[in-house]
């Protein structure tokens, strides 16, 4: 099995009172904008990363690249396996058997402005291997109408 990198492009990222997370507002593979450049006021990138428990990884770095700029990136190092222990008060399905360990990353990007097509992607290092996640990409008109 092999890293999995998941990514949702939206309008909005909130974090909701008992660990919820709602995305606003989803992107498919485009943004059609009027014309270049344009200004989004605010774009929101989720990122899972879906890591085989046998794989041992060390350490993840995921970076947001607009074109070849690097826009943001975070380093995660803790990533100790989750547990299939319930509280003490609770209880689940007797053959709980977690085989992933999921690192979820959120980034807002604010403004982002766009000067010439490119491709909003991200990319993930778990230790020396680079994976890629779906590109969001600009398309727009050469000059307002």
């Amino acid at each position: 099995m092999s890293v999995t990198v998941n990514t949702v492009y939206c309008d909005d990222i909130r974090f909701e009172q008992q660990g919820k997370v709602s995305i606003i507002g989803t992107f498919g593979g485009a943004v059609l904008l009027p014309a270049y450049p344009a200004t989004l006021p605010k774009l929101g990138v989720v990122v899972s990363v879906m890591i085989p428990l046998d794989a041992q990884i060390k350490q993840v770095r995921t970076v947001v690249y607009l074109g070849d700029d690097e826009l943001k990136s975070h380093v995660v190092t803790d990533l100790t396996p989750p547990s299939s222990d319930f509280p003490a008060d609770f209880e689940g399905p007797p053959d709980v058997d977690f085989h992933w360990h999921s690192v979820d990353q959120y980034f807002l990007l604010s403004p982002l402005v766009i000067d010439r097509p490119k491709a909003l992607r991200v990319k993930v290092f778990a230790d020396d291997a680079e994976y890629k996640g779906a590109a969001l990409y600009f398309i727009g008109r050469k000059k307002a109408p």
